[in-house]
């Protein structure tokens, strides 16, 4: 199932946040032309994506989780168990998306700092985390 409501416009940015999550280096592929993504049976599915994380670094019951590049973002290909199961196994208590919305954000606000020379600060406003860069 495909999310087109969470795109993600820098590559550099969205493999930092998979780092983040756990997976390494040599557990993300990066394809120059999109491959096709492999279901749970070990059966090539149609779905093709730019960006691979295949079922092996998973789960045994897994599908690959893939990122197409369309509209210069890239959209997550995620199945609904593979949601679930994410959410279960790696405490990602919102989901898989939300998670690595987070983890993106996180990264974005990291690179303004940067940029911009600044320092940033995070505070909790009840149930709401809010970022602030200064410079």
């Amino acid at each position: 199932m495909e999310f087109p409501e969470a795109q993600f416009k820098s590559k550099a940015l969205l493999l930092n946040a998979l780092h983040q999550l756990g997976w390494t280096p040599e557990q993300i592929e990066v394809h120059g032309t999109p491959a096709n993504l492999v279901g749970f049976q070990g059966d090539t599915r149609a779905d093709t994506a730019d960006i691979i994380i295949r079922r092996k670094f998973i789960g045994s019951l897994s599908n690959d989780l893939g990122f197409r590049y369309v509209n210069g973002a890239y959209v997550p290909i995620v199945s609904e168990y593979d949601n679930r199961y994410l959410r279960r196994r790696a405490g990602m208590e919102h989901g898989f998306v939300p998670t690595l919305r987070h983890a993106y954000n996180q990264e974005v606000a990291s690179e303004i700092t940067r940029r911009l020379r600044g320092r940033q600060v995070t505070q909790q406003r009840g149930s709401t985390r809010q970022t602030v860069v200064s410079y």
